[in-house]
C-alpha cells in the first residue's frame, strides 16, 4: 500500500489513489442491498397504529395488547425487507387481531384496518422473501 503525502501533486485531485479494502468495500454494498427506505407512507402507518391503540373507545385495547401492537409496529418501522424479526412481529398480531375478532371485542373491519396499518409500517415485502413465495 502506497502512503501519499499531504504534498504529493496526485492528492490535488481531491480523489483517493487507494481504494477501500474489499471486506470494507463487500459490506457496504450489502448493507445498502438490505437497507429499507423509510418512507412517508410508512411513517404514516405507525401515526395510524399509535392513534388507534392510544383511542380510549369502549373497546380499547389492554395495556398488554397495547405493548404488543406497539412492539411489532416499532419493529416493523426499523426492520429490512426478509428479516425473521418483523415476520415475527406480524404473525403476531396476526393472532391478537384474530382473537379480539372472535372475543367480539372488535370487528373484523376495525381488526383487520390495525392490522394493514401494522404491515404498512414495513419494508416492501417482496423485495424480502425467498424465492417462489412473492407473489
Amino acid at each position: 500500500m502506497t502512503t501519499l503525502s499531504l504534498c504529493d501533486p496526485r492528492m490535488a485531485t481531491g480523489r483517493w489513489i487507494v481504494d477501500p479494502p474489499p471486506s470494507r468495500l463487500e459490506f457496504q454494498v450489502r448493507r445498502t442491498k438490505r437497507a429499507a427506505a423509510m418512507t412517508s407512507e410508512r411513517s404514516r402507518a405507525y401515526t395510524r397504529v399509535i392513534e388507534t391503540i392510544d383511542e380510549p373507545a369502549p373497546a380499547a385495547l389492554y395495556d398488554l395488547e397495547r405493548r404488543r401492537v406497539r412492539k411489532a409496529a416499532d419493529a416493523l418501522l426499523f426492520a429490512r425487507a426478509g428479516e425473521d424479526t418483523a415476520f415475527d412481529a406480524l404473525s403476531d398480531i396476526e393472532h391478537l387481531t384474530q382473537r379480539l375478532v372472535s372475543c367480539g371485542r372488535w370487528s373484523a373491519e376495525r381488526a383487520g384496518r390495525l392490522a394493514d396499518d401494522v404491515a404498512a409500517c414495513g419494508p416492501g415485502w417482496a423485495d424480502g422473501l425467498p424465492a417462489g413465495q412473492a407473489a
